[in-house]
Protein backbone atom coordinates (compact mmCIF):
# COMPACT_ATOMS: atom_id res chain seq x y z
CA UNK A 1 0.00 0.00 0.00
CA UNK A 2 1.47 3.25 -1.28
CA UNK A 3 1.23 6.92 0.47
CA UNK A 4 1.72 10.07 -1.31
CA UNK A 5 2.43 12.95 1.00
CA UNK A 6 1.53 16.45 -0.59
CA UNK A 7 2.33 19.77 0.79
CA UNK A 8 -0.19 22.04 -0.32
CA UNK A 9 0.51 25.72 -0.80
CA UNK A 10 -1.66 28.38 -1.54
CA UNK A 11 -0.53 31.47 -3.47
CA UNK A 12 -0.53 33.81 -0.20
CA UNK A 13 -0.94 32.11 2.26
CA UNK A 14 0.29 29.30 4.60
CA UNK A 15 0.52 25.54 3.73
CA UNK A 16 -1.32 22.39 4.81
CA UNK A 17 -0.44 19.15 4.85
CA UNK A 18 -2.03 15.67 4.05
CA UNK A 19 -1.38 11.99 3.65
CA UNK A 20 -3.49 10.13 0.80
CA UNK A 21 -4.03 6.64 1.35
CA UNK A 22 -5.97 4.34 -1.01
CA UNK A 23 -9.37 5.25 -0.34
CA UNK A 24 -8.55 7.31 2.56
CA UNK A 25 -7.70 10.53 2.72
CA UNK A 26 -6.07 12.35 6.20
CA UNK A 27 -5.51 15.90 6.42
CA UNK A 28 -3.95 18.47 9.11
CA UNK A 29 -6.31 20.99 9.79
CA UNK A 30 -3.76 23.70 10.99
CA UNK A 31 -1.06 25.25 8.62
CA UNK A 32 2.86 24.15 9.26
CA UNK A 33 4.48 26.99 9.85
CA UNK A 34 6.43 28.71 12.42
CA UNK A 35 3.41 29.63 14.52
CA UNK A 36 1.83 26.07 14.45
CA UNK A 37 5.01 24.99 15.69
CA UNK A 38 5.23 27.85 18.57
CA UNK A 39 1.42 26.73 19.89
CA UNK A 40 2.29 22.99 19.32
CA UNK A 41 5.94 23.76 21.87
CA UNK A 42 3.01 25.70 24.41
CA UNK A 43 0.53 22.62 24.12
CA UNK A 44 3.66 20.90 25.22
CA UNK A 45 4.87 23.10 28.09
CA UNK A 46 0.71 23.11 28.90
CA UNK A 47 0.49 19.97 29.44
CA UNK A 48 3.73 19.08 31.17
CA UNK A 49 2.96 21.80 33.85
CA UNK A 50 -0.37 19.54 34.45
CA UNK A 51 1.69 16.79 34.75
CA UNK A 52 3.79 18.43 37.67
CA UNK A 53 6.97 18.32 35.02
CA UNK A 54 6.60 14.75 33.66
CA UNK A 55 5.70 13.52 30.25
CA UNK A 56 4.08 10.59 31.34
CA UNK A 57 1.87 8.80 34.52
CA UNK A 58 2.78 5.65 33.25
CA UNK A 59 4.95 3.49 36.08
CA UNK A 60 7.85 3.84 34.13
CA UNK A 61 11.43 4.05 35.84
CA UNK A 62 14.92 3.86 34.66
CA UNK A 63 14.76 0.41 36.52
CA UNK A 64 11.41 -0.33 34.34
CA UNK A 65 11.71 1.54 30.99
CA UNK A 66 9.56 1.40 28.53
CA UNK A 67 10.62 -0.97 25.16
CA UNK A 68 8.75 0.99 22.68
CA UNK A 69 6.67 3.87 22.59
CA UNK A 70 4.67 5.28 20.06
CA UNK A 71 3.53 8.97 20.22
CA UNK A 72 0.79 9.88 17.65
CA UNK A 73 0.50 12.98 16.43
CA UNK A 74 4.03 13.58 17.19
CA UNK A 75 4.08 17.65 15.58
CA UNK A 76 7.37 18.88 16.69
CA UNK A 77 8.50 15.83 18.52
CA UNK A 78 9.45 17.19 21.49
CA UNK A 79 7.34 14.88 23.72
CA UNK A 80 9.25 11.87 21.68
CA UNK A 81 12.33 13.52 21.95
CA UNK A 82 12.18 13.88 25.85
CA UNK A 83 11.37 10.63 26.27
CA UNK A 84 14.11 9.23 24.17
CA UNK A 85 16.05 10.98 26.45
CA UNK A 86 15.25 10.03 29.19
CA UNK A 87 14.52 6.10 28.02
CA UNK A 88 17.85 5.58 25.65
CA UNK A 89 16.92 1.44 25.97
CA UNK A 90 13.49 2.33 24.71
CA UNK A 91 12.45 2.41 20.68
CA UNK A 92 10.69 5.25 20.72
CA UNK A 93 8.59 6.35 17.42
CA UNK A 94 6.26 9.52 16.37
CA UNK A 95 4.03 9.52 13.49
CA UNK A 96 2.65 12.89 12.38
CA UNK A 97 1.28 14.06 8.80
CA UNK A 98 3.30 17.35 8.82
CA UNK A 99 7.03 17.27 8.61
CA UNK A 100 7.91 19.68 11.59
CA UNK A 101 9.78 17.38 13.63
CA UNK A 102 13.16 18.34 14.64
CA UNK A 103 16.23 16.94 12.16
CA UNK A 104 18.47 16.12 15.53
CA UNK A 105 17.18 13.82 17.75
CA UNK A 106 18.27 10.96 20.12
CA UNK A 107 19.50 7.45 18.18
CA UNK A 108 16.58 5.57 19.49
CA UNK A 109 13.94 8.33 18.10
CA UNK A 110 12.57 7.79 14.68
CA UNK A 111 9.98 9.76 12.99
CA UNK A 112 7.68 8.90 10.24
CA UNK A 113 5.34 11.20 8.30
CA UNK A 114 1.88 9.31 7.73
CA UNK A 115 -1.39 8.49 8.44
CA UNK A 116 -0.99 6.55 12.09
CA UNK A 117 -4.48 4.65 11.56
CA UNK A 118 -2.70 3.13 8.68
CA UNK A 119 0.63 3.08 10.59
CA UNK A 120 -0.93 1.06 13.30
CA UNK A 121 -2.79 -1.30 11.16
CA UNK A 122 0.73 -3.07 10.66
CA UNK A 123 1.86 -2.93 14.09
CA UNK A 124 1.47 -6.78 15.88
CA UNK A 125 3.02 -5.96 19.13
CA UNK A 126 1.98 -3.69 22.28
CA UNK A 127 3.32 -0.14 22.35
CA UNK A 128 3.13 2.14 24.90
CA UNK A 129 1.34 5.04 23.01
CA UNK A 130 0.91 8.62 23.38
CA UNK A 131 -1.73 10.74 22.18
CA UNK A 132 -2.05 14.19 23.00
CA UNK A 133 -3.70 17.02 21.51
CA UNK A 134 -5.23 15.39 18.79
CA UNK A 135 -8.35 16.73 17.90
Amino acid sequence: MGTRRDVSSYASGPSYYSVHETNQAAAYLYPNDADEKERLEFQHKLLKDVLHGRNYLAPFSKARPPKKVLDVGTGTGTWAIEMGDEFPSAEIVGVDLSPIQAELVPPNVHFFIDDWYAAMQSQACLWFSWVGNLG
